[in-house]
């Protein structure tokens, strides 16, 4: 089998293994950094995107049984690294909210000029 047919299959297995390795988590080891304590969270982000492209260690929740299945992705974090996912978070939305100042295309890629928002109807008009 080629093409759709194995990713689709590559998906299945992976949705089994992080089945397995959720499985096995010890709730008190920091996924990232492997900090040990009992003040360990459950991050978890829905999103349709692989996450555990961007954080290999996320695991996806799809498989897993109990309260979490298909949840989304799924990342047991200490304080410390916990508090700088959030701050990745809060830095990038802050970008993006600084190109409300410039003239965007429907991906948010910056087009022209700095532009002014009109406070009212939230378009933009000529600086």
């Amino acid at each position: 089998m080629t093409g759709l047919g194995d990713y689709v299959d590559s998906v299945k297995q992976r949705r089994r293994d992080d089945a397995k390795r959720f499985e096995e988590l010890d709730g008190n080891l920091c996924m990232l950094c492997h900090a040990r304590g009992g003040d360990m969270r459950s991050f978890i982000v829905s999103s349709g995107y692989n996450m555990g492209e961007v954080v290999g260690e996320m695991i996806d929740l799809h498989e897993v049984e109990g309260n979490l299945n298909g949840r989304g992705w799924y990342l047991r974090t200490c304080k410390s690294c916990r508090g700088a996912l959030l701050t990745a978070i809060m830095e990038a939305a802050a970008a993006c909210r600084e190109k409300r100042k410039f003239e965007v295309d429907s991906d948010g890629a910056v087009i022209t000029r700095e532009v002014k928002i009109d406070r009212e109807t939230g378009q933009p008009v000529e600086a």
